[in-house]
Parts: C-alpha cells; sequence; structure tokens
C-alpha cells in the first residue's frame, strides 16, 4: 500500500483546519480577536498567574 508523505499529511491536516474554522461563528471570533490584547494584558500583568 502507498504511504502517505509529510506533506501530504500536512496538506490534510491544514486542509481539515480551514474546515472547520470556516464552520466558527464569524462574531464569535471577531469578538474573540478584539478581546485577545487586553486578555494577554491581563496574564502578563499577573505574571503569568491566575486570571478571571
Amino acid at each position: 500500500t502507498h504511504q502517505p508523505t509529510g506533506s501530504q499529511h500536512q496538506a490534510a491536516l491544514i486542509n481539515s483546519i480551514m474546515k472547520q474554522a470556516r464552520k466558527l461563528d464569524r462574531a464569535l471570533v471577531a469578538k474573540a480577536c478584539s478581546s485577545f490584547r487586553s486578555r494577554i494584558q491581563h496574564v502578563i500583568d499577573a505574571e503569568g498567574g491566575w486570571i478571571k
């Protein structure tokens, strides 16, 4: 039997991720992206500790 190459596995993984990404609600993605910087800043301020 033919074994897929590493690049074929990578292409299949990328295609699978893109398929699932297209299913995500755009408003939810936009909200997550817009709040990312402030969430990261909270982690920095907490010096990597627990944040709410």
